[in-house]
């Protein structure tokens, strides 16, 4: 991971996608109008994550062993 940035992580969690517009908005308005997460509304979706079950570096196997 120190070599490349990247990992390979299983975690639970939410994704929220795309929001609709108000429905008290003209309708002009919310034809071309995009509510988005995030800094000024920039991405479409949102990721919560609760819990990280399992890192690991990507592009190496990983175990989806989950017993205690």
């Amino acid at each position: 991971m120190e070599k490349s940035g990247k990992a390979a992580v299983i975690f639970t969690g939410e994704l929220y996608g795309p929001q609709l517009p108000n429905p008290n908005l003209p309708e002009s308005i919310r034809k071309i109008y995009h509510p988005g997460w995030g800094h000024l509304g920039a991405f479409p979706m949102k990721v919560v994550a609760f819990h990280i079950d399992a890192v690991a570096p990507a592009g190496k196997p990983y175990t989806d062993d989950t017993s205690p």
